[in-house]
């Protein structure tokens, strides 16, 4: 095992540094070997046909792995972020982290994983989670957020570990309803490679694929 870390961080790409529990959740599976060599080598064909548009679908994915660690207010039944692209081009995409909702259907997309290591399969692109929510009561408290991550295409991309603790709660004004509750937290990002090099791993041991690091950035 000791080499397989070794040798894990040797491949990297690094292009930042961060953190990571022992909870594997596999959201989605990465591409095949083949599938993923098979797809690199073609050549596109013309912007507006229908070929080009399945291709693409297929080349762009990448895979995302991090951890989460709630603490503090924020160890309840379920937290959730709300991620979208940069560019805004998206829907949203909403990240449950504990307790299954049980609905089937939804107006917006939603990954629902366990809390620690989570593995999801997304469109490459730049990301930015945008909020976080939490329940109180019947009510759920919703506070704003602004963390980057980047998900590279064909690849799987480690993004640390973003640890956040609720430290008071508070009451917010305005709106709709006009009372509604709220909380004040601290967040970080860490880098926790060696012992994410060893779940992927355990999730992955076939993976054939490049690996990156580019921890997430909190800007609020």
């Amino acid at each position: 095992m000791k080499k397989f870390v070794y040798y894990f961080f040797i491949s990297l790409s690094l292009t930042a540094c961060a953190s990571v529990n022992l909870n594997v959740n596999k959201g989605a599976l990465p591409l095949a070997k083949s599938q993923a060599q098979n797809s690199a080598s073609q050549t596109l064909p013309e912007k507006n046909s229908s070929a080009a548009k399945i291709i693409k679908s297929v080349v762009d994915q990448g895979l995302l792995f991090a951890k989460t660690d709630f603490q503090g207010l924020l160890k309840t039944k379920y937290v959730i972020l709300e991620m979208q692209r940069q560019d805004g081009e998206s829907a949203p995409i909403q990240i449950r982290i504990g307790e299954k909702s049980g609905e089937k259907s939804l107006p917006w997309e939603k990954k629902e994983v366990e809390v620690g290591y989570f593995f999801i399969e997304l469109p490459a692109g730049l990301y930015k989670i945008k909020s976080i929510s939490i329940p109180v009561g019947m009510d759920v408290a919703t506070e704003p957020l602004e963390i980057l991550l980047t998900v590279n295409p064909r690849q799987a991309t480690y993004a640390g570990t973003l640890r956040i603790s609720g430290t008071k709660e508070k009451v917010r004004l305005g709106g709709v309803p006009v009372i509604k509750p709220g909380f004040e937290y601290q967040a970080q990002v860490e880098d926790e490679r060696a012992e994410g090099a060893m779940i992927f791993h355990r999730a992955y041991p076939n993976y054939a694929a490049k690996v990156t690091i580019q921890l997430m950035e909190i800007k609020k």
